[in-house]
């Protein structure tokens, strides 16, 4: 997800438009308008999710 942000800024920063820079949620809207975006939102979903519970489990889990 971060990787889709990155990329549209490198490309507003090539292209010298800082306007055409955009954030998390513009990042999401224009993977949503691409031929199969529903599908890539829910892998993106489902990454996160899985990440959430890695998470979980580490704090609960870690040796400190």
């Amino acid at each position: 997800m971060l990787g889709l942000v990155a990329v549209f800024l490198l490309k507003a920063a090539y292209d010298y438009k800082a306007n055409e820079a955009i954030g998390l949620d513009g990042a999401l809207g224009k993977l949503y308008n691409t031929s199969g975006g529903p599908f890539l939102l829910g892998v993106v979903a489902l990454g996160l999710i899985t990440f959430g519970c890695f998470s979980i489990v580490e704090a609960r889990y870690r040796r400190i």
